[in-house]
C-alpha cells in the first residue's frame, strides 16, 4: 500500500469518490458523526456524500429527532444518529466535560454560574418550551454574543438538563432533556466508535483515531484490538482499516467539494 493508495481508500471510505446513500441518516451513521459547529457547512458535507443533493433530508431528520446535534467527542457540536448518540455519549462524557472545564477557567466560568445557569434553563424550558440561543441569552443574563453562552449551554447538555430540539428556520432550539437510564456498555461504545471511524476513514493511524475521537492512546489501542482491524505498515507506520475492506486501491474518477472544516480535514492528525 502506498501513500496514493491510502488517499484513494480514504476518499472512497469517506463516500467522496462516489456514494449510493439516499438519506442523511445512513451517511451520518456510516461516518459515526459529522462535525456540526457550522450547521450549514455540516449539511454541505452530508450532501457531498449523497447520491444526489436532492436526497439531503438533514433538516427533517433533526426535527423528527432521528439525528441529534450534541457534544459527542469534544467541546464541539457534532451530528450523530440518535441511536449512536445514546450509546456513545455516556462513554465519552467525562472526557468532553474535562476538556470543557479547561475552557471554563479561561473564560471565568465558575461553579456558581454553572449551577445558576442550569437552574434558569430548566425553568425557562419547562412545559415543552423550545427556545433558541438568542432567546435564552437574556434569561441567563448574557448578551447573545457573550463567549460564555455556548459553554453554559454545553455544560447544561452534558449535565443532562437540556438538549438540541427542532430547528426554527436554520437555527437550533433547545429543550429539556428527558430523563434516561444511566447504564451503558462501555465496551460496546468503544467498539462502535472504533469500528465507525476506521470503516469510514481508514486506512488511518492510531494517532489519527485518538486526535479525532478525543480518547487516550491506551483506549484507542484497546478499541483497535476489539474491532479486530487489519493493517499494513507504510513507511514504518501502521495504517489500520476494517478487515473486510477491499484492499485493491479504488479508481477515483471525480471528487466532491467539501467545506474547509469538513470531515476529511478533521479526521486525521496532521
Amino acid at each position: 500500500m502506498t501513500d496514493s493508495d491510502i488517499m484513494r481508500h480514504r476518499l472512497r471510505n469517506q463516500l467522496l469518490g462516489g456514494s449510493s446513500h439516499t438519506s442523511a441518516a445512513t451517511v451520518v451513521q456510516w461516518m459515526g458523526c459529522v462535525q456540526a459547529d457550522d450547521y450549514a457547512a455540516a449539511k454541505r458535507s452530508i450532501a457531498a456524500r449523497l447520491l444526489a443533493p436532492r436526497y439531503n433530508d438533514t433538516d427533517r431528520l433533526i426535527n423528527e429527532g432521528l439525528l441529534r446535534r450534541s457534544f459527542l467527542l469534544k467541546p464541539l457540536p457534532a451530528l450523530a444518529t440518535a441511536a449512536d448518540s445514546a450509546r456513545i455519549q455516556p462513554f465519552t462524557l467525562s472526557g468532553v466535560q474535562q476538556a470543557g472545564r479547561r475552557l471554563h477557567r479561561m473564560l471565568g466560568i465558575d461553579a456558581v454560574l454553572l449551577k445558576q445557569s442550569r437552574r434558569r434553563l430548566e425553568a425557562a424550558l419547562r412545559d415543552g418550551q423550545q427556545l433558541t440561543r438568542v432567546q435564552l441569552a437574556p434569561i441567563l443574563g448574557l448578551g447573545p454574543q457573550d463567549l460564555r453562552m455556548p459553554f453554559l449551554l454545553m455544560d447544561a447538555e452534558l449535565e443532562g438538563v437540556i438538549r438540541n430540539g427542532p430547528l426554527a428556520g436554520n437555527t437550533f432550539t433547545y429543550q429539556l432533556q428527558p430523563h434516561a437510564p444511566t447504564n451503558y456498555d462501555a465496551a460496546e461504545a468503544l467498539w462502535l466508535l472504533t469500528d465507525r471511524y476506521f470503516r469510514s476513514r481508514g486506512p488511518a493511524r492510531l494517532q489519527d483515531f485518538v486526535a479525532w475521537s478525543g480518547l487516550s492512546a491506551p483506549q484507542g489501542k484497546k478499541g483497535i484490538a476489539m474491532a479486530r482491524l487489519a493493517y499494513q505498515v507504510v513507511e514504518g507506520e501502521a495504517y489500520w482499516y476494517a478487515a473486510d475492506m477491499e484492499v485493491t486501491a479504488p479508481v477515483i474518477r471525480r471528487m466532491k467539494e467539501l467545506p474547509k472544516d469538513g470531515e476529511f480535514r478533521m479526521a486525521y492528525d496532521s
